[in-house]
């Protein structure tokens, strides 16, 4: 009987539940509202493995994501000028766009600690990486 209920025990805890992309989305859409400061970036060694490097802080980089999907930034941040909207294609990625022109790009998001995100172009190498920290 102990044995029995080890096991039920243990597929309650196993089984738990996931978020589906649409939660994940709605979640994501809810923390990323607010002003983000680049705090650092990812810089990978010759050997394969990297680390996080803090900011020069002459280049003070900011971003806003608004609830009504309005993204804004200064002009350190470098990205086509017209581009004023976001929104969520993805758990993991955002669309960021103009409403007057064509203009669009994809970026690549990711919350694991609330004060900070991983906030950067899509690419191939860890080296675009880039971490924001929450402002306000």
């Amino acid at each position: 009987m102990k044995w029995k209920l080890v096991l039920v025990i243990m597929l309650f805890t196993c089984c738990r539940k996931s978020l589906t992309d649409e939660q994940q989305i709605t979640k994501s859409g809810k923390t990323v509202v607010g002003k983000w400061k680049l705090i650092q970036y990812y810089k990978e060694n010759t050997d394969g493995n990297g680390e996080w490097i803090p900011t020069d802080t002459s280049n003070v980089q900011l971003i806003r994501f608004t609830a009504d999907g309005k993204f804004s930034h200064n002009a350190n941040f470098v990205i086509q000028e017209g581009i004023n909207s976001y929104k969520f294609l993805e758990p993991h990625k955002i669309l960021l766009y103009s409403t007057t022109t064509t203009d669009s790009v994809k970026y690549f998001y990711k919350q694991d600690a609330s004060p900070e995100m991983i906030f950067n172009p899509l690419c191939l190498e860890f080296s675009c990486m880039r971490k924001f920290g929450r402002v306000e």
